[in-house]
């Protein structure tokens, strides 16, 4: 009953927080503009990085473009996906243990290997 619960909630926040980051542009130039400062704190030597936030309002907009007025319902199952399935792809807890390998049956790239 409590992870239901948990799940729900989790789905909630993640639904907020995706229709915010999709709609408003100051809490992604703000998420950009720190994420850049870290990067560029973090990585000295290298050349300094620009425009970060202006990169991400871009693909933004590209991505709400090629959704169209039903971005909504991309958030939506964006978050049921993260909420219930987990960070992973989506997969069930049994498939998590690795990829499964199948005797007698050779990868595609075997000719590769030869």
């Amino acid at each position: 009953m409590y992870a239901a619960i948990f799940g729900a909630i989790v789905f909630a926040v993640f639904a907020a927080f995706g229709a915010v980051l999709l709609t408003y542009d100051t809490p992604l130039r703000w998420a950009g503009m720190r994420a850049q400062h870290l990067r560029n704190l973090i990585l000295r030597k290298r050349e300094p990085l620009d425009g970060f936030d202006e990169t991400l309002l871009a693909q933004r907009n590209d991505m709400r473009e090629a959704l169209g007025r039903h971005w909504w319902q991309a958030v939506l199952l964006s978050a049921g996906r993260l909420a219930f399935a987990g960070p992973g792809r989506g997969r069930g807890p049994a498939d998590r243990r690795g990829p499964r390998v199948r005797s007698g049956i050779w990868p595609r790239g075997h000719r590769l290997l030869t």
